[in-house]
């Protein structure tokens, strides 16, 4: 993969990263009444968004100050790792719950969080290394595609407005 292609794919999850969070505030902007699972579900799709901000950046910005890839990755990596566990522990009462009125949906949840944090993991454990980019980049579309699916749940489980 050429250095513009990876780029690209970075302003790519960066763009997703806001689109997620905007659409996050707006549709919470619509509902006053929201409940307090489609409260932590937006909470939820915003705190994603921001990882994919912050992933898809830190790489570039540590390119920047001259320092090698595999070590911007490996960096990266940490911190996105670090993110997606204190999310998980923050929502962790709230997850118990969901396990039990949607085991399904949890256990797709667990496994596209494997899809993220198994390529992190070899990042770090140097595995595949001529691969690398393509292992953040996996990790970084992966949890783009968990908030939009996230907010797209949000939006069909949204109560029809009534033509009265």
């Amino acid at each position: 993969m050429t250095a513009e292609t990876i780029a690209f794919m970075f302003v790519l999850a960066q763009i997703a990263g806001i689109y997620i969070g905007f659409g996050a505030l707006i549709s919470a902007s619509k509902s006053s009444e929201a409940t307090k699972q489609e409260a932590q579900t937006l909470a939820t799709i915003v705190y994603i968004g921001i990882m994919v901000v912050v992933g898809a950046l830190l790489p570039l910005l540590l390119d920047r100050y001259g320092l090698n890839i595999d070590w911007s990755l490996r960096i990266g990596a940490i911190v996105l790792l670090a993110m997606a566990w204190v999310g998980i522990f923050a929502m962790w009462s709230n997850a118990l719950e969901a396990i039990k009125a949607t085991p399904g949906l949890t256990a797709f949840f667990w496994v596209q969080e494997a899809a993220i944090q198994f390529p992190l993991i070899l990042i770090l454990a140097g595995a595949f290394s001529p691969h690398a980019e393509a292992l953040y980049l996996t990790a970084l579309v992966v949890s783009a595609f968990e908030a939009a699916q996230l907010l797209v749940g949000l939006v069909f489980a949204a109560p029809k407005a009534s033509n009265e």
